[in-house]
């Protein structure tokens, strides 16, 4: 029979086994300590939903950066943009001023750009697209990029020496200047045009009357880099 000693009481007994629910209880020396701590049914959903709400969070924020960086417009988006206001998009097409392919490149831009000498001769880079006539280069997609992105390179170095970049972030016939809009715009009727027009604060047209701000407008927000810092 155990003896049982003052204070050693059934009821205690039970106290203190219920307490011990809630302590740490000791283990092997070489294991961590195990926490017997019993959680109540509410506690539970409590931390499930926190949890849950935490993934959704989580979910969210990816799903905003990756829209974010999609909807990023880089150089080929402007040129397709580009190519589908100047011509529908058609590398074939001709103008009735004799603007060429789908960037309508006129005699001055393909010399700009390399593929034109000074007398109107295709040139060793025009021939290297197997470009040897104007009939060549209708034909010939690739030939007609690589000529549009050399001349856009070249009108960049021609808006910096004209110092317009200065005009970016400003408004010019209540449409805010971008690099983008600006490339734009200058492809459309020629920087010293769009020099004067920024200059004096006034309106410009090609040959067609197109306004130049309706391009600086409607290129606007493109990252340009590729031949911006080129």
């Amino acid at each position: 029979r155990r003896r049982q000693y003052p204070g050693d009481h059934p009821e205690k007994r039970r106290r203190n086994a219920e307490q011990m629910k809630y302590t740490f209880t000791p283990c092997d020396m070489n294991t961590e300590k195990k926490i017997n701590i019993e959680r109540k049914p509410g506690e539970k959903r409590v931390c499930i939903q926190q949890a849950v709400l935490l993934a959704v969070m989580l979910l969210l924020i990816c799903i905003c950066v990756i829209l974010a960086v999609s909807s990023e417009r880089d150089y080929g988006d402007f040129l397709e943009a580009l190519g589908e206001r100047e011509s529908s998009g058609l590398y074939d097409a001709e103008n009735r001023f004799g603007y060429l392919g789908k960037y309508q490149m006129g005699e001055s831009a393909l010399q700009d750009a390399g593929f034109l000498d000074a007398g109107g001769c295709w040139t060793e880079l025009a021939n290297s697209y197997g470009i040897f006539s104007e009939g060549d280069f209708l034909d010939s997609p690739n030939g007609q990029d690589a000529a549009v992105t050399a001349y856009h390179r070249k009108l960049c170095g021609y808006i910096k020496n004209y110092r317009l970049e200065q005009y970016v972030g400003m408004v010019y016939c209540a449409v805010e200047v971008t690099e983008s809009g600006l490339l734009a715009a200058c492809h459309l009727v020629g920087v010293k045009s769009m020099c004067t027009a920024l200059e004096n604060g006034e309106m410009t047209f090609d040959g067609n009357r197109t306004p130049a701000s309706d391009y600086m407008e409607l290129f606007s927000g493109f990252d340009i880099s590729a031949v911006w810092d080129w």
